[in-house]
């Protein structure tokens, strides 16, 4: 699925972050329990979302990004690995996504890293 590293996400510096997606879902516990759970063990919550979005923004600018090839429908998928965290730093995996004519890419997912099966 993976076809190479870059240096940076694409356009890092203009990355979408939607609101809704972080603090009406990973960081809210009656939508995304297991995700706000352990985020909120790393120091997030709903009511600093704005610090999370600041430090996977920070994340982007220092490291690299796994990118896949075009699906059919032509969007690409993104990997990029980063150290987050405000009480205790733990590597995380988050998952980004650009539709065939997007500019910007667009975040999906974050989770735990997993070890050398998420490294690139």
């Amino acid at each position: 699925m993976w076809s190479h590293t870059t240096a940076r996400l694409r356009n890092y510096r203009r990355a979408r972050i939607p609101r809704d997606k972080v603090s009406d879902y990973l960081l809210n516990p009656s939508k995304s329990k297991g995700k706000a759970e352990w985020l909120a063990g790393l120091g997030y919550n709903m009511r600093n979302h704005a610090r999370l979005v600041s430090d996977i923004r920070k994340g982007l600018a220092s490291n690299r990004a796994r990118v896949s090839e075009p699906n059919k429908h032509g969007r690409v998928h993104f990997q990029v690995n980063m150290e987050l965290g405000i009480s205790r730093k733990e590597k995380v995996v988050t998952g980004w996504f650009m539709n065939k004519g997007d500019a910007v890419p667009t975040l999906t997912t974050i989770r735990p890293y997993h070890g050398v099966k998420d490294d690139y």
